[in-house]
């Protein structure tokens, strides 16, 4: 029997919003890769609250605003001061002076800007299509990690993360995974999440798999789209 209240929903956005929260203060203190799988367990539960939320009918209302809110401290905030904490270095001069380091304050500052604007307008109208105006901002957020976590080349993280803050905002549209695809996405976030937390040889394949998973969505998500009316 269906609840009257999206309650469950609502705790389960909030989880999401902590999980980020969580993972912003292990940034901080220098845990840099549990910091990228507190990301990954609020991409897990996003997916989880848009299941909840459908199960509801919880698609406009607080809900909305709610989950955008969780999702700006999850999968803005946190991957922004993740590249800030890992990239920017103070021993070669500011933003000002070093080119390094000014790449790395424009793509933090992308990264949650834009973010911001991305929820906007899917709190304003994108709920209500089939399909994601710009690409989503948990995906944005997967690319981001797995990039600082895989690629050895600071300069490449950075300009991905421009990149992908970028498309958020595009009108490129991007398909919502439900279904088949939704379960096999999120076997794709818990080899991630496996492969950050098991420390060893093997781990870095594992991140490589989930990036390369991630990119196909970023490349073959618009063409499958397509395929359906909507934004």
């Amino acid at each position: 029997m269906k609840l009257d209240s999206s309650i469950a929903a609502d705790l389960v956005t909030l989880a999401n919003g902590f999980v980020g929260l969580l993972a912003i203060m292990y940034i901080i203190d220098g845990d840099f890769r549990l910091g990228m799988v507190l990301v990954l367990i609020g991409i897990l539960i996003d997916g989880a609250d848009g299941i909840l939320a459908r199960y509801f009918k919880r698609k406009k209302g607080h809900g909305v605003y709610l989950d955008s809110i969780a999702d700006t401290v999850t999968f803005s905030f946190a991957p922004s001061i993740l590249l800030y904490g890992m990239f920017y270095n103070l021993e070669k001069g500011t933003s000002f002076q070093n080119l390094e380091n000014a790449l790395t304050v424009a793509a933090c500052m992308m990264i949650v800007l834009f973010g911001i604007l991305r929820l906007a307008r899917f709190i304003e109208k994108g709920h209500k299509f089939k399909n994601f105006l710009g690409l989503p901002i948990p995906a944005g957020a997967l690319i981001i990690v797995m990039s600082a976590e895989v690629l050895e080349n600071q300069i490449i993280v950075l300009i991905i993360a421009i990149l992908i803050s970028l498309l958020m905002i595009s009108k490129i549209p991007y398909p919502k995974l439900k279904g088949i695809l939704g379960g096999v996405a999120g076997i794709v976030i818990l080899i991630g999440i496996f492969g950050l937390w098991h420390q060893d040889s093997y781990s870095i394949h594992f991140s490589t798999v989930v990036l390369v998973m991630a990119i196909i969505y970023v490349v073959i998500g618009p063409l499958y789209a397509a395929r359906f009316k909507g934004e």
